[in-house]
């Protein structure tokens, strides 16, 4: 069986854990949420990336859902930068309280 690579910054993130597709297509990725957080602070890519400790062509990667990867550290301190939460950039809005009393990812409620 191959092994499948979801990238934290692509739709797909969302339901990483389904056996199969569900019939759920968000209208954002967290690069979108990223771009948008940024923008609201009226940073630019290269502002923000001065900020996190990354290049700007990182932060274009991210916006762009061209990275696979973030590594914690940096995510840690793009959350902060950003003044918002980990669950807001992973999941979006509609996913408040995702995670349960010991801080970890809970299963996907049942439609």
């Amino acid at each position: 069986m191959a092994e499948t690579i979801v990238s934290l910054l692509t739709p797909k993130v969302k339901h990483a854990f389904a056996e199969s597709p569900l019939p759920y297509s968000p209208m954002e990725t967290m690069g979108d949420r990223i771009k948008h957080l940024r923008l609201a602070k009226g940073w630019t890519q290269e502002q923000l990336a001065d900020r996190v400790g990354v290049s700007r062509a990182a932060v274009s990667q991210w916006e762009s859902g061209e990275t696979k990867n973030i590594k914690n550290v940096t995510f840690r301190r793009l959350v902060r930068e950003l003044g918002t939460t980990d669950d807001y950039l992973l999941f979006g809005p509609d996913e408040p309280g995702r995670r349960d009393s010991s801080g970890r990812f809970g299963k996907p409620r049942s439609a």
